[in-house]
């Protein structure tokens, strides 16, 4: 649901954090299990 009413910038801000957060997460996981797959 798209409106135009602007969101406070600290709830835009801390969504953004999580999303980052939860981005760079995943990225480390998967790296980490490659690399198991690479050397295990």
């Amino acid at each position: 649901i798209i409106r135009g009413k602007r969101v406070k910038p600290q709830l835009e801000q801390a969504v953004h954090l999580a999303g980052m957060l939860l981005l760079i997460g995943l990225m480390v996981l998967i790296t980490v299990n490659d690399l198991r797959k690479l050397l295990g």
